[in-house]
């Protein structure tokens, strides 16, 4: 659920007073209206936020797949993080998300949300999330 908060009056939507908070610890989280909406969910004021911390915790517990790895870079660049997914690329001195060893991917998907995470990202949807967890899910029952 997504709220405004301005000392009980009626208020305008802003990004500067939109908030939602973690589905996963109940911590109370700013939600930028630009990134909530770039997302493409069918009914965006109805997302279920997860915080940052609570989102790499969620990636620290199991080891992504290349899969994972893929929708999560593709999801970032569709949200208008290109150019944090380009320095991480830089980082890791590669070209393509392939030419990364498979021992590499929880380091470089850390790497993407500490990225993307300095540059304001506040909040992950837990579609996102679902998203990624369903390619491991089909990964597994192949």
């Amino acid at each position: 659920m997504i709220y405004t908060k301005n000392n009980n009056k009626k208020n305008p939507v802003l990004d500067g007073n939109t908030f939602s908070v973690c589905c996963k610890c109940g911590k109370e989280v700013p939600v930028p209206l630009n990134e909530l909406f770039n997302a493409k969910k069918e009914h965006p004021l109805s997302a279920r936020i997860m915080c940052p911390e609570c989102t790499k915790e969620r990636f620290r517990q199991y080891h992504p797949t290349l899969n994972d790895v893929a929708a999560l870079t593709l999801t970032l660049c569709k949200l208008g993080y290109t150019r944090q997914v380009r320095a991480t690329y830089d980082d890791y001195d590669i070209e393509d998300i392939q030419d990364l060893h498979p021992n590499a991917y929880g380091n470089f998907v850390s790497g993407l949300l500490t990225a993307v995470a300095a540059s304001s990202i506040r909040y992950f949807t837990e579609e996102i999330m679902e998203a990624i967890y369903e390619s491991e899910s089909k990964n597994c029952s192949m």
